[in-house]
């Protein structure tokens, strides 16, 4: 960081300056390698089902979309299970 703040080059100013703010965060994350992705990810799945749901008179239904969608991400298994591969034999005559 010191030597591109000495340099001639401008460009990366943004840069540093925001890697300077979030300097511990980003120490953090490769520390531990945890990040708020799901939480993103929930977070972004909310505002898609209340921009589908706009219009709704019943504001229960929108906590039943929501329900129906978090009920299969939460029963999701936590390790991912590999299945065999399958290639069909579409190619293959009997004679």
């Amino acid at each position: 960081m010191n030597r591109v703040k000495k340099s001639a080059v401008r460009c990366f100013d943004p840069f540093l300056r925001t890697l300077e703010t979030y300097k511990n965060e980003v120490v953090n994350y490769f520390l531990d390698r945890l990040t708020s992705g799901f939480v993103e990810g929930l977070n972004n799945k909310i505002k898609v089902i209340k921009r589908r749901c706009y219009g709704l008179k019943n504001i229960g239904h929108l906590f039943q979309h929501l329900y129906l969608t978090f009920v299969d991400i939460l029963c999701m298994p936590t390790k991912i299970i590999e299945l065999p591969k399958f290639t069909p034999n579409l190619l293959r005559h009997k004679k």
